[in-house]
């Protein structure tokens, strides 16, 4: 994913970090090797819709306005045309799609819920959520790892075997 490296460094190396605690995630979960390979590249690859986004708005030192969010929220669709462009496989394309969509359909770009969203997507959801609340943010201090847990153990967003998943793999 150079590309996402010459766009923004920063957020290579979050993808980078999803796509590792992603794959991790799996292991614990017993998904197959082929699985866990998919699992990582679609970690990888999750956020390159964000390549879309203005550069002053990804990098503004306050919270961004409503209509500055809706434009971030845009790398979804963006991210899934380039990946199509690629010629990435559908399980590639669902996690693009699929991993801000929450539980409790608060998420985004459709509100989708419970079943509705596939396990690849929930690992996803979950590992990016970790890692971007435990990294500092121009306009905030990185949380501490127990406190983005606790956010996480919110089931009625996140799935909790997902989630226990991943309080195992930080245990290590």
């Amino acid at each position: 994913m150079e590309i996402l490296t010459r766009f923004d460094p920063a957020l290579a190396l979050h993808c980078q970090r999803v796509a590792r605690l992603s794959r991790l995630i799996g292991g614990r979960l017993r998904l197959g090797d082929e699985a866990l390979e998919e699992l990582s590249f679609a970690g990888l690859a999750h956020d390159l819709g964000i390549i879309a986004v203005p550069k002053r708005i990804l990098h503004k030192p306050r919270r961004l306005s409503d209509c500055e969010y809706d434009s971030v929220k845009l790398h979804v669709v963006a991210g899934v045309a380039i990946a199509q462009a690629c010629g990435c496989g559908d399980w590639v394309l669902q996690v693009i799609r699929c991993h801000h969509e929450r539980l409790d359909g608060s998420g985004y770009p459709v509100g989708l819920g419970g079943a509705e969203i596939d396990l690849f997507s929930r690992i996803v959801a979950v590992a990016d959520v970790y890692v971007a609340m435990t990294a500092p943010r121009p306009y905030r201090e990185a949380y501490l790892p127990e406190a983005a847990l606790a956010e996480l153990n919110n089931h009625y967003k996140y799935d909790a075997d997902v989630v226990r998943a991943l309080e195992t793999v930080l245990a290590y």
